[in-house]
């Protein structure tokens, strides 16, 4: 889902969003400040967040229906208590600060996408301490897209288009695209796996070696610090929330134009002329007094992207071979 974000800070200087060890943001108030995210479904609501926390409450539902154990089951601290209750009226606007912080990883990296510096945050570690958003307004300029080390210019609107399922140009064809983003979701299905080491260096990935700087590690590509706690698996939450992000675009009518059966008709270009970038003004919306799961449920390309989020999530849980996850990625969610 392309999102642009809108922040609006209403609190003083003073002010200094701490953490509760373990638990939620110290400090929190719907009044502090607020974290406004226009994106593809909606105007104005945490779509990808919800989306991304309802995904996870229908894979620990399954999770505890299996009687088998779960051999990779990396959201193991995550626990139904903790996610929003999506049969409120009023979960539609939850600020993400008030979420148990062992939720705050995925939610991170579903972000990231939309803001790779991590400029909306002014600590590593949690969603708790938002930062102004000036830095982020900055970067967020179509002239900088020839820096390498922009990655906010360039996922918006440079050769960085591919992590929101968007061709990086308008000269591209679906098939450039679309490996692309297969060689993204490839490269993050390994991080999540553990086929690569957290001290491995971009530059020795081919597929990241002439995407990023070569002194970036990946855990500074996910803004981890390698000196915060369970540092593995804040890395594997993170590249979770950003594969899931890449997923749920992909259903987004302002990123991939699909057909009848949802195979990949066109996948757009920020920049192209043909590319509204209103459409999803017009796309289906929540609204306070509605029931979010029903919603989530009755609106076929939010539903599709859950249930496409499940499987994968799933998959790896699972510990099914990469090639096969891959091959569910290539012929279900990325299928021309």
């Amino acid at each position: 889902m392309y999102v642009r974000y809108f922040i609006i800070v209403l609190i003083s200087s003073a002010f200094i969003s701490e953490c509760i060890a373990g638990q939620y943001c110290e400090g929190f108030s719907q009044d502090d400040e607020k974290f406004m995210v226009e994106g593809p479904w909606n105007i104005g609501q945490p779509i990808h967040e919800i989306i991304t926390l309802y995904t996870v409450s229908q894979v620990l539902n399954q999770l505890n229906k299996l009687e088998s154990a779960h051999p990779d089951n990396f959201i193991n601290n995550i626990t139904l208590d903790m996610l929003p209750d999506f049969n409120s009226k009023n979960t539609h606007n939850i600020e993400i600060r008030s979420l148990d912080i062992k939720t705050h990883q995925l939610l991170r990296g579903v972000i990231w996408p939309d803001d790779p510096e991590g400029l909306f945050f002014d600590n590593t570690s949690d969603a708790c301490d938002f930062s102004s958003g000036i830095n982020w307004l900055q970067r967020f300029d179509a002239k900088n897209t020839s820096d390498l080390s922009n990655y906010t210019a360039r996922s918006h609107f440079g050769n960085l288009q591919f992590l929101h399922s968007m061709a990086n140009s308008s000269d591209k064809t679906n098939i450039d695209t679309k490996n692309k983003v297969l060689s993204w979701a490839d490269f993050l299905v390994s991080v999540i796996t553990l086929k690569y080491d957290n001290d491995v260096k971009l530059s020795s990935i081919r597929f990241a070696s002439d995407l990023f700087p070569s002194s970036v590690y990946i855990g500074d590509l996910f803004g981890v610090d390698d000196e915060e706690s369970d540092f593995a698996i804040k890395i594997r939450q993170r590249a979770a929330g950003v594969l899931l992000h890449l997923i749920q675009d992909s259903y987004s009518k302002g990123h991939v134009n699909r057909s009848f059966d949802y195979k990949i008709i066109e996948f757009y270009n920020y920049n192209d002329a043909s590319h509204d970038r209103d459409a999803h003004k017009e796309f289906d919306s929540w609204s306070e007094g509605e029931n979010l799961n029903k919603i989530l449920e009755g609106n076929k390309e939010m539903s599709m992207a859950v249930r496409s989020g499940v499987d994968v999530l799933l998959m790896i849980i699972a510990k099914k071979r990469k090639d096969e996850i891959m091959g569910y990625l290539e012929n279900k969610v990325f299928n021309l």
